[in-house]
């Protein structure tokens, strides 16, 4: 599957050079869009047979003794939910979070200095 972005982002290349110059931009940002949009696809697929596969390779089936427990309860998904929403926040844009760390490393950093 990436191997589509790769070609997508060659065509795009060879069109953006080919076509005139207002319709090569929008093919090369068509091509990008969609190559980023395939890619990104192919990351949720791995991630998710990767998942899969520690959870059969760690896990095994279930044990009769814990099938009565129930899923997140609505409690329970009211601290989780939020908790995932900050974590993919950081993962995306960490800079509010590395500014905070930064002040204080550069202060421990004048202390021992």
């Amino acid at each position: 599957m990436i191997a589509w972005t790769i070609y997508l982002t060659f065509a795009g290349a060879v069109l953006a050079l080919l076509l005139p110059a207002l319709l090569a931009r929008w093919v090369a940002w068509g091509a990008t869009a969609a190559g980023f949009g395939i890619s990104l696809l192919a990351l949720i697929d791995t991630v998710d047979v990767f998942l899969r596969a520690m959870q059969a390779l760690f896990s095994g089936p279930l044990a009769d003794s814990c099938s009565g427990f129930p899923e997140l309860l609505p409690t329970e998904k009211l601290v989780v939910v939020p908790v995932t929403l900050l974590m993919v926040a950081i993962g995306i844009a960490p800079q509010f979070l590395l500014n905070i760390f930064n002040s204080t490393v550069v202060r421990m950093a004048q202390l021992f200095a």
